[in-house]
């Protein structure tokens, strides 16, 4: 799916930084507010949703609050228009201790003689992610229902999403091999890159009484171009050496989100239960890599509420 071109069998730390944002993309297009479910002229829904994100990969973990708001206006019965922002502001932090088979050859002549599969000890990783987003879509309502329970509204859009990173630093001691005792630091200094991103949602109203609603759904999508992340291997002891800013082409963005959204009707608040569950089991595995194991996102919490406004039928 993915294609490196330097450092990492098994991916480094730029690799780790595409599954971030990959994850991120997928876990801010579930924070989104769902777009009203019965689409008849002259409508419109409003919704802005908080939360709190936390990935987990091993070498780092970066953490902090994501906002998101929507709109959606239908211009003629089933039809419409539904338009999306988000942002995330995450730290890095933590890192442990990790197996991972590291090819280092790209990089150049290094004075590590060892370049197979070793231990490795990350920590004190540190440096901040930032992500910020808009798309818009056209919705067509595929079952026009005038209780709005049967209506089944999908939607095709655009988005573009801009992940930046500033001065991502994780030192790194060799714990285990021919080198072992080596320290130095996997940094990825400050870089921007920009996704254009297809995407495709669908989702179906239940109420299971006249208090909730309950909304499977589903988004996924699609990169139209691929990012590249500059990345930089230093040792400090006992070798000292400095390879310099080498581009890792870490490929195009692939999204899977489904979710249950779940609304208190009277009050417009509503959180997507079945996203947090499903980032937290099944979800976190998507983006890894099977030929290595430590090439994984290891953890993802995700927690958020929205509130809704708006002439759209509750």
């Amino acid at each position: 799916m993915l294609a490196a071109s330097h450092a990492v069998a098994g991916g480094t730390l730029a690799d780790r930084i595409r599954l971030i944002s990959q994850t991120g993309l997928d876990n801010q297009l579930t924070t989104v507010p769902l777009p009203m479910n019965y689409w008849k002229r002259d409508r419109w829904k409003m919704g802005i949703a908080g939360g709190y994100l936390k990935v987990e990969t091993g070498m780092v973990t970066l953490d902090g609050p994501v906002l998101a708001s929507n709109i959606s206006w239908s211009f003629a019965d089933r039809w419409g228009l539904l338009a999306l922002g988000f942002y995330n502001a995450m730290e890095g932090s933590g890192g442990r201790r990790q197996r991972a088979n590291l090819d280092l050859s790209s990089f150049g002549s290094l004075p590590i003689v060892d370049r197979g599969e070793r231990e490795f000890d990350f920590s004190g990783a540190k440096g901040s992610a930032r992500q910020v987003g808009a798309g818009l879509a056209l919705v067509w309502d595929s079952k026009h229902d005038p209780e709005g329970l049967a209506s089944r509204p999908i939607y095709v859009g655009l988005l573009v999403d801009r992940f930046s990173l500033t001065d991502l630093d994780v030192p790194y001691t060799i714990v285990s091999g021919q080198n072992a005792g080596q320290t130095g630091l996997m940094s990825v200094p400050d870089s921007t890159n920009l996704h254009t991103v297809v995407f495709f949602g669908a989702q179906r109203p239940y109420n299971p009484g006249s208090l909730f609603r309950i909304v499977p759904h589903l988004f996924m999508g699609f990169g139209l171009n691929q990012a590249t992340i500059d990345e930089r291997l230093t040792g400090t002891s006992p070798s000292t050496f400095d390879t310099g800013l080498k581009p890792v082409v870490v490929g195009t963005l692939m999204i899977i989100a489904p979710g249950i959204e779940v609304t208190y009707r009277p009050a417009g608040l509503s959180m997507n239960l079945g996203a947090s569950l499903w980032q937290a089991t099944l979800g976190k595995g998507l983006h890894d890599d099977p030929s290595d194991p430590s090439f994984t996102i290891d953890k993802i919490l995700k927690l958020n509420l929205a509130y809704s406004f708006g002439n759209y039928q509750k």
